[in-house]
């Protein structure tokens, strides 16, 4: 049998993340898996007034916060009462911050 701890489920509130969601909820309910919801603010968004210059703003800790728990509504009550499910919020280049975390947490 697999043996899977743990489950990173990128959201970018796209209906493909919900999708995925779907999916790595269900999978984390039959291996008994820990599932790490993931939402990369991605710092590469351009300044509209100069289109050379990247907006890199680092995003205060309170509105981190209320992302993680934006993230934590993805998956309701009952589903939260059956599996672990932890809310990760990053700021950086997508692809990059998803492939740190999986590292990070061992997924």
């Amino acid at each position: 049998m697999i043996n899977i701890k743990n489950i990173l489920c990128p959201i970018d509130y796209s209906i493909y993340s919900e999708k995925a969601l779907n999916y790595a909820i269900e999978f984390a309910g039959k291996y008994g898996a820990k599932l790490f919801l993931i939402h990369v603010l991605d710092i590469r968004v351009y300044d509209i007034n100069d289109p050379d210059l990247y907006n890199v703003n680092i995003v205060d800790k309170e509105t981190i916060n209320k992302l993680r728990e934006r993230l934590l509504k993805c998956v309701n009550e009952d589903t939260k009462g059956r599996i672990s499910v932890e809310a990760v919020v990053l700021q950086g280049v997508p692809f990059a911050e998803i492939i740190k975390a999986s590292k990070e947490y061992d997924i």
